[in-house]
């Protein structure tokens, strides 16, 4: 498996679950909680190609449902990018991945004690002064309309 930052099993299990949490949340009908869990998975896999680009077919499969092109699109796009992107580490960390965010954009995510947050931290490079910060508990621009 072609991974490039970390540990891969410290991010599997918590991208699974997110994955799982938000096929559960839109079976549920919650759009917004769906589409934020899928949003962490993504944050979880950018540093592994492979899954990375899942994340990505993702949101395009969800787009696709919710008939929304810009979601479509945007991930589309992306998954073609996502594979070379992780390979050469030009990627955003903590970026969420969807299309309404620049693909350049850093988010910081905050600590708690759930394993998704702690393998997220794990994926926190403390050197950037531009990042958007991300509301509690969730994994989107705390500044959207």
């Amino acid at each position: 498996m072609l991974f490039v930052n970390g540990n891969s099993d410290t991010r599997r299990a918590p991208y699974r679950a997110e994955r799982d949490h938000a096929r559960r949340a839109f079976a549920d009908r919650d759009v917004t909680d769906g589409w934020h869990h899928l949003e962490r998975a993504h944050v979880l896999a950018q540093p592994e190609i492979i899954i990375h680009i899942s994340s990505h077919i993702a949101m395009l499969h969800r787009g696709a449902i919710e008939r929304d092109a810009r979601e479509i699109l945007g991930p589309a796009l992306r998954a073609l990018l996502a594979g070379p992107a992780s390979l050469t580490g030009r990627i955003p960390t903590e970026n969420d991945g969807r299309a309404r965010t620049p693909p350049s954009e850093r988010m910081t995510i905050p600590p708690t004690s759930s394993p998704t947050s702690a393998a997220l931290t794990t994926q926190r490079n403390d050197t950037s002064a531009s990042s958007t910060p991300i509301s509690p508990g969730c994994c989107s621009r705390s500044n959207r309309s």
